[in-house]
């Protein structure tokens, strides 16, 4: 090494030229980690270096890399401080009191890192760092555990009697991506970080304390003494405290991939459902709603059923609303009528699935403008099929009369439908669903469904419906599921009641919390029974919901898992691989790897949808819970992401699926690009409901609420004045409401068509004056404008 300042050659070893006296380190600008004088990144932070005049500074960059990690996560905070450093620099100047305690403070990062921790700030005489955040880490507290001991080892011959005293704490923190402040870690916060730095004064010199928080956490894989309980400064209440004293040989992982456990109890439900089938067999149908709480096992049971219907030769057409089914109307409709009524499949050509629907149609003796209206209404009208003459309301009348045909002519045969999650069904699907349970009376379809409680069927009083409530699952059954995954040994017996406690009825809760303890060390070495206080720890260590036992587990992912899993709960319950493919084209080289650990740790499932490979979650509240675990500012760049890959996705039926996207791009923050595909959503669905159409009409004026004037703002407004005039007095809005629309659409329709600025001006006092007839003179000259706003904008049928 030739020193940069005399030249002079020097050994490697060296940390200032012994020539010249110059030093070979300067600090890092962002954690002050003395970094190489050629430096590209540090070594202490990982920030990206450059020098300029001789000095290292920050590097720029064009997206920050702490925007990827802003979210809330269950971490780990380790604080650190050197005691009595006072003393140690009492006698000496600052620039030797950097350099007598820098070297120290290096060591502690090295020690930190080297178990996955990462260093968010030094504190002059110590340090702050978190397990668990921006990378998450399986074993977070245990990790910073052996970073704690460690800690200990290194300075426990260290010269000039240094000792270094560590607190730990586990909960929730926040990570704000806004304060990185160029650092790997940044703005991390929240009141786990506060006691975390509380406790840290309760150790002794040389040692290491932790809460019982992390204490839940450990298993055991460390020994611990009580050190009783504490007030920490704003913190209510007493904290426990522990002191660490060593690290256990760690147990191997127990974790089983079998997810589908065996079905108990419900043993009357299934008795109903096999009744119901019986008479709908004899051509007295029936429906069957079944009501449940999330985890509560409708899912299960209807899936144990359709099973045996297929297992007796029974056609079985299954369709799912989806958690984004409000942006996607009548996708549940569509899919029953294609596969089940129609039997289109995704291979079908529009020449073919035309086809299949006339053929259908013909035993109904349908018109060729009923096949028409159905080729229109599932998306595969021939090009050049005369526009029908029917209004949207007579469209969806007739839609729901060629619905009501098709169910009742059965010919016969017994088929089961089973509609799930209609809490999740969107309102123009509703309709479509009464229709079904209307029609199916006196058939050979026995139609299955289910929701949460919060949802109220509209047809639950139709004397061929039954709603089945379902209770809590049985205490005996509850044992028989939890002891079927833990084991029946008769050491577990205590805990198995425990789990079944917890989970109070609720199979699903209980299968994760089994699976949560089978996952821990708190399950071994239990030979010759529960240790002493091992009942208690097991019971403080299991999470109070089934939302809690989910985040726990979505927490303890590693990476690419952990997310890979954010991106799919953004796409949603179904997650096409050519769609995670495109979302997540920056983890393109391991992304099979994190897809396999997805489904190893048994939260995705793959499938094979219509010849190609997807995959869908186990289970919709592992959806939920790891969509709302995200900060807001993470989901507005996925949102944005996936509805970019959506527009090439569906570019086939970009109409139908306009909605989603517009769902997307509105929750991305782009509101001319959400109001774009809304109005495409809306013109799509008011062909055959103008009510919908309305009411999505509606959100596009909202969505455009105070932005600047562009082309395409000034032409979704003329758009949106267009439609609310033809469409708004047929569904209920006043003469007050319609004329306010169409006078803000005029005033920017000039921009769209100058030949219409004229009327603008006139437009205004006409529409406070109600002079209607005047009117009808003056939009008289625009009717061959691109835009056919002003001359039928009001005056269709002939009234305001």
């Amino acid at each position: 090494m030739h020193c940069p300042t005399c030249d002079a050659a020097n050994p490697d070893t060296h940390r200032f030229c012994e020539n010249c006296g110059a030093s070979f380190t300067q600090a890092c600008p962002a954690c002050s980690y003395a970094c190489g004088l050629s430096a590209k990144f540090c070594g202490g932070c990982g920030i990206a270096l450059e020098r300029r005049d001789g000095a290292l500074v920050p590097k720029p960059q064009a997206s920050p890399a702490s925007d990827a990690w802003g979210e809330l996560k269950q971490a780990t905070v380790l604080f650190a401080d050197i005691v009595g450093s006072t003393e140690h620099i009492a006698a000496l100047d600052p620039e030797q009191a950097m350099e007598h305690l820098r070297p120290v403070i290096h060591r502690m990062c090295d020690s930190v890192e080297q178990f996955g921790g990462t260093v968010i700030r030094t504190l002059g005489d110590g340090v702050m760092a978190l397990f668990g955040v921006p990378k998450s880490l399986e074993g977070h507290a245990v990790l910073a555990c052996e970073a704690a001991v460690s800690l200990q080892a290194v300075f426990s011959h260290a010269r000039g009697g240094l000792q270094v005293r560590v607190g730990l704490h586990s909960g929730q923190v926040a990570s704000d991506p806004h304060d990185a402040k160029g650092g790997r870690g940044g703005g991390a916060h929240g009141l786990t970080i506060h006691l975390a730095s509380r406790v840290v004064a309760l150790a002794q010199p040389g040692g290491a304390c932790l809460t019982g928080a992390t204490r839940a956490l450990l298993g055991n894989t460390c020994q611990l003494r009580s050190m009783g309980e504490f007030p920490l400064k704003g913190i209510m209440g007493l904290t426990p405290v522990f002191e660490l004293l060593r690290m256990t040989e760690r147990q191997p992982d127990t974790a089983s991939c079998n997810w589908l456990t065996p079905f108990h109890g419900r043993s009357l439900e299934i008795d109903i459902l096999q009744a119901a089938l019986a008479r709908t067999r004899m051509g007295d149908a029936r429906v069957v709603g079944i009501s449940a709480e999330p985890g509560g096992g409708k899912t299960r049971l209807c899936q144990e059923f359709v099973q045996h219907c297929r297992g007796q030769g029974l056609r079985v057409c299954e369709v799912r609303a989806q958690l984004y089914g409000h942006a996607t109307p009548l996708q549940p409709i569509l899919e029953l009528l294609r596969g089940f009524y129609f039997g289109m499949v995704a291979a079908d050509t529009p020449d073919i699935a035309r086809t299949r629907i006339a053929q259908r149609l013909q035993a109904l003796q349908a018109s060729a403008d009923d096949v028409e209206l159905v080729c229109e209404f599932l998306g595969v009208a021939a090009p050049d099929a005369a526009a029908s003459t029917l209004t949207p309301r007579a469209k969806h009348q007739r839609m729901l009369e060629l619905m009501r045909q098709l169910v009742r002519d059965d010919a016969g045969a017994s088929a089961v439908l089973l509609l799930e999650d209609l809490h999740w069904l969107d309102e123009a699907s509703e309709a479509f669903v009464a229709a079904l349970v209307e029609a199916v009376a006196g058939t050979h379809t026995l139609v299955v469904m289910n929701y949460r409680p919060h949802y109220t069927p509209t047809w639950a009083q139709a004397p061929h419906c039954t709603q089945l409530d379902l209770p809590d699952l049985a205490a005996a059954d509850m044992n028989r599921l939890v002891a079927g995954l833990l084991g029946a040994r008769p050491e577990l017996a205590e805990v198995c009641k425990l789990v079944v406690a917890r989970s109070a009825g609720n199979p699903f809760f209980a299968e994760e919390l089994a699976r949560t303890l089978t996952d821990s060390a708190l399950l071994a070495d239990l030979e010759g029974g529960l240790p002493p206080g091992r009942l208690e720890q097991i019971e403080r260590a299991l999470p109070a919901t089934v939302q809690a036992v989910i985040g726990a587990k979505v927490d303890q992912l590693g990476e690419p898992e952990k997310t890979l899993l954010q991106m799919c709960a953004i796409i949603g319950k179904e997650i096409p691989m050519v769609v995670i493919e495109q979302v997540a084209s920056h983890l393109r080289q391991v992304l099979e790897q994190g897809l396999a650990g997805l489904r190893e740790a048994g939260l995705i499932l793959q499938q094979s949808h219509a010849g190609h490979r997807q995959f869908v979650f186990r289970h919709p509240i592992i959806q939920e819970v790891t969509y709302s675990m995200q900060l807001k500012v993470r989901r507005v760049v996925l949102h944005g992401t996936v509805a970019q890959v959506m527009e090439t996705y569906y570019r086939d039926r970009l109409d139908e699926f306009a909605g989603l996207i517009a769902y997307h791009y509105g929750l991305a923050e782009m509101p001319v690009h959400s109001a774009t595909f809304e109005a495409r959503a809306a013109h799509w669905i008011g062909a055959s409901d103008s009510r919908q159409a309305v009411k999505r009409w509606l959100v596009v004026r909202r969505l455009l609420e105070g932005q600047d004037r562009s082309t395409e703002v000034d032409r979704l407004r003329v758009m949106l004045g267009w439609h609310i005039g033809n469409l708004g007095w047929r569904e209920g809005m006043s003469s007050s409401e319609v004329v306010q629309i169409i006078q803000e659409a005029i005033e920017h329709a000039h921009v769209v068509d100058a030949r219409l600025d004229s009327t603008s001006s006139y437009w205004s006092g006409a529409a406070r004056s109600g002079a209607v007839a005047d009117l009808r003179t003056s939009m008289s000259c625009t009717s061959g404008a691109p835009w056919p706003l002003l001359s039928r904008l009001i005056l269709a049928d002939g009234r305001l």
